[in-house]
């Protein structure tokens, strides 16, 4: 579901909106720490947005080009605003939640979420484009698609050259952890037509997810 945008489409909501978040951050400046430059340099578009709202608001003065003004003042000011929100205020640690509610701004949580190790194992299939060369293609167990689980760094490749049948994790070493999804292992001559069993694990900041299967191949 599509994310309900905090500042209001209509004019006469948006004005309201900066007018509450722009007199509350003047007032307590000193206490949030925002210094009078940032202040000052938001209030030059919001002067020129006010000017022209204030013209366009009134039938008299209301004509095509009050309009147009009206228009490309908010755009001028709307990304300013913004930036000032985001920067300022959502962020700012002094700025409590019921501060934000207070002016109109929307409340999020703030202390990010701590990762936790990857639960789903990678999928391996072995592919041959020369000799003495496998090229290892990697999905997800639980994505209809090729890409990596969310905040996963990448995945620990393990593997076992030799003729020990059924050969387990503990028979594994570790060859190197890769980020991409299509990674290329090559083989000196003397390893041609061994047996190679590899298995790898998703990786993230917090830790490894469950093994893959053992896949085989011979080295071509």
């Amino acid at each position: 579901m599509e994310k309900k945008d905090y500042i209001p489409s209509h004019d006469e909501d948006f004005d309201v909106l900066q007018n509450n978040v722009y007199t509350t951050a003047s007032t307590k400046a000193s206490q949030w720490l925002i210094s009078s430059q940032v202040i000052s340099e938001l209030n030059v578009p919001r002067q020129r947005w006010a000017t022209a709202f204030t013209a366009y608001r009134n039938p008299a003065t209301r004509t095509p080009a009050v309009t147009q003004e009206k228009a490309d003042a908010r755009k001028a000011y709307e990304p300013a605003f913004r930036t000032f929100v985001q920067g300022q205020l959502v962020r700012n640690t002094r700025v409590s939640d019921a501060d934000l509610r207070s002016m109109g701004l929307p409340v999020h949580d703030r202390k990010p979420t701590k990762p936790q190790p990857p639960t789903t194992r990678p999928e391996l299939e072995i592919t041959f484009a020369q000799i003495l060369q496998h090229i290892i293609h990697v999905r997800d167990s639980e994505s209809k698609g090729a890409g990596k689980p969310d905040h996963t760094i990448g995945y620990e490749l393990w593997r076992y050259i030799g003729d020990k049948p059924d050969p387990t994790y503990d028979d594994m070493q570790l060859v190197e952890q890769v980020s991409r999804l299509r990674h290329l292992v090559e083989y000196p001559a003397k390893d041609r037509g061994k047996n190679v069993s590899y298995a790898a694990r998703w990786v993230n900041s917090a830790g490894k997810g469950p093994w893959s299967e053992i896949v085989s191949a011979l080295i071509p």
